[in-house]
């Protein structure tokens, strides 16, 4: 496969949605932003043909989990690969635990055949402004896998998010 992947972003928080957007669009991607798991089925079902979805865990209605296990039953949907975005793995309550386990044990149960990625950190908390190295690496491996091209300015990006973020570590 060549090209550049759309990429749906199920996020329910406005300000870490228009950063997704934003960014990604900057760096030359194609995204379409659903601010719940219910509104991202319906513009699936609706033909919106996506080739990577980026996934909070913690959305109004259906939690982004159940949503990464109903979309894997489906036989339109289930190849997709999904990226958790979350900030429930920093947090200590049992429904952030639950949800957090409930991925895990997904993954664990499955078929090898879906691409799964790490979970990826938001931090602490969820109004993300600027994405975290971790995010641009995880969609990077998922280009690769899948055999998408990296626009130069996704390339850019991400190695300037790694140097902030490692510059940030050594200051």
């Amino acid at each position: 496969m060549s090209g550049i992947p759309r990429i749906l972003a199920v996020e329910d928080n406005p300000i870490t949605g228009t950063a997704l957007g934003c960014e990604l669009r900057e760096c030359g991607l194609e995204i379409v932003v659903s601010p719940s798991a219910e509104d991202a089925l319906s513009q699936l079902s609706a033909g919106l043909k996506v080739d990577l979805i980026i996934l909070d865990f913690h959305l109004p209605g259906e939690q982004g989990p159940d949503f990464y296990r109903r979309l894997g039953m489906d036989p339109k949907y289930g190849k997709i690969p999904v990226i958790p975005f979350t900030s429930q793995i920093e947090a200590t309550t049992a429904n952030s635990t639950s949800l957090t386990s409930g991925y895990a044990t997904q993954i664990q149960t499955e078929s090898g055949d879906r691409a799964r990625s790490p979970i990826v950190s938001k931090g602490l908390g969820d109004n993300i402004e600027k994405l975290p190295a971790s995010l641009y690496v995880a969609i990077s491996e998922q280009m690769r896998r899948h055999g998408f091209e990296k626009p130069p300015a996704f390339a850019k990006r991400m190695r300037e998010a790694l140097a902030e973020e490692n510059g940030d570590r050594l200051a």
